[in-house]
């Protein structure tokens, strides 16, 4: 009887770290296209989750290394609309606005259109805008999936 809880405990260990183990390799977080004024004070980045299954909620973003931006949003829209580069999308659409830390990415959002289903217009899409004093060169996201923490550096 101690043999097979041993064996099943230590499978289940096994199991457990194989999956972390395949998730810190392959991070579920994928971004795509960047849209970005021509002075770089203004960016736009297609975000979205390329696994199957778990949401993905970003805790923190840092541009230039560890400065935070003054002016970040998270937008979701649908495919069709497509996103809004502009300080005025707060105010012109609540829907496609908001604090980056209240919304959870989808599974099977991935901004690479791979699928039929991602080119449809009742497709959800995601963008991450930010608005700052200085030029982007790089994005730090941080962000939570199954309860672990992932970091991923967008470069401009």
């Amino acid at each position: 009887m101690k043999v097979i809880l041993k064996r099943t405990l230590i499978s289940c260990v096994l199991i457990l770290l194989i999956l972390i183990g395949f998730l810190k390799i392959n991070p579920p977080l994928a971004y795509g296209s960047v849209g970005t004024t021509s002075d770089q004070h203004s960016i736009i980045v297609a975000l979205g989750n390329k696994h199957v299954f778990g949401s993905i909620r970003i805790q923190q973003v840092a541009i230039n290394g560890t400065s935070q931006p003054s002016n970040i949003h998270l937008q979701v829209s649908d495919a069709g609309s497509g996103f809004i580069m502009s300080d005025l999308a707060a105010t012109t659409n609540k829907r496609m606005s908001e604090d980056f830390s209240a919304i959870r990415l989808l599974p099977n959002s991935s901004p690479h259109a791979k699928e039929p289903v991602r080119s449809s217009p009742k497709h959800t899409i995601y963008g991450l805008s930010i608005s700052e004093n200085a030029p982007i060169q790089k994005i730090d996201v941080t962000y939570t999936y199954l309860g672990l923490t992932f970091q991923e550096t967008i470069q401009i």
